[in-house]
C-alpha cells in the first residue's frame, strides 16, 4: 500500500530549477515556430481564396508527414538522455546517427510521395481541382523538407536529451523570426509566384537550423577535446 505524507507534498526548488532550465527554453521555441506559421499563413491568405484553399488542404497532409521526425525527435531525446545520465555518451552518439539515417530513409520515401503524388494525396480531403492543384503545387516546394526536418529534428532531441536546451531556443527563434517569415514573404511576392515558391520557405528554414546545429556539435565537440 502506498503512504505518502505532507512533507512529500512540497516543491523542491533544486529539482525545479532544473526543470524550468530546460522546459522553458523549448516552450519558447515551441512558441515562436507556431507564430512564424500563423504569420505563413497570413501571408498566403492575401494571395488569394484558392491558394488559402489549397494551403489548408496541404497543411492537413504536412501535419500528418510530421508525425516522423517529431516522434524521431522525442525518441533521440529520451534515448540520449538515459545514456548521458548512465555516463555512455558513445552510445548516445550512435544512437543519434542511426535517429538521422533511418529518418531520413523514410523520408526520402515521403519526399517522392509528396513531390510526384501530391494532387493524389490532396485529393482525399477535396474534389476541387484547382484546390488541389493549389496543395500539389506547396507540397512540392515542401517535400524536400520531409528529408531535412529528420536530421534537424534528430540534432534538436539530442541537445534536448544532453538538456542543452537553449541552443535549441536560440535556433527556434532566429530560424522563425529571421528566416522562415522573410523568406515566405519574398517569395509571395515574386512574379508569377505560387505557393511551390512559398513551400519552399520550410526546407531553406531547416538548412539554415542544420547548419546552425552543425556549427553548436563543432563547438560542444571543441569544448569537450579541450
Amino acid at each position: 500500500m502506498l503512504q505518502g505524507s505532507r512533507e512529500q507534498c512540497r516543491i523542491y526548488k533544486e529539482e525545479l530549477g532544473k526543470i524550468l532550465n530546460v522546459g522553458v527554453p523549448i516552450a519558447l521555441q515551441e512558441t515562436t515556430v507556431q507564430i512564424s506559421f500563423l504569420v505563413v499563413n497570413s501571408v498566403i491568405n492575401q494571395m488569394g481564396l484558392m491558394p488559402s484553399a489549397g494551403y489548408g488542404i496541404a497543411q492537413k497532409i504536412v501535419s500528418f508527414i510530421m508525425l516522423v521526425p517529431s516522434s524521431i525527435m522525442q525518441s533521440v531525446s529520451a534515448f540520449v538522455a538515459q545514456n548521458i545520465g548512465a555516463g555512455k555518451k558513445n552510445r548516445a552518439w550512435k544512437g543519434f546517427y542511426t535517429a538521422i539515417i533511418t529518418g531520413c530513409s523514410v523520408g526520402i520515401i515521403i519526399f517522392m510521395v509528396g513531390f510526384f503524388g501530391g494532387g493524389v494525396l490532396s485529393s482525399f480531403f477535396t474534389n476541387d481541382s484547382e484546390v488541389i492543384a493549389q496543395s500539389a503545387a506547396y507540397l512540392k516546394g515542401f517535400s524536400a523538407d520531409c528529408i531535412l526536418t529528420c536530421v534537424l529534428f534528430s540534432s534538436i532531441g539530442y541537445f534536448n536529451g544532453c538538456g542543452k536546451s537553449i541552443p535549441v531556443m536560440i535556433q527556434g527563434i532566429t530560424s522563425a523570426f529571421c528566416i522562415r517569415i522573410p523568406v515566405s514573404i519574398i517569395m509571395s511576392r515574386l512574379p508569377e509566384t505560387s505557393l511551390t515558391y512559398v513551400g519552399m520557405a520550410t526546407p531553406i528554414t531547416t538548412v539554415y537550423g542544420i547548419i546552425f546545429f552543425m556549427i553548436c556539435f563543432w563547438r560542444l565537440n571543441k569544448k569537450a577535446a579541450k
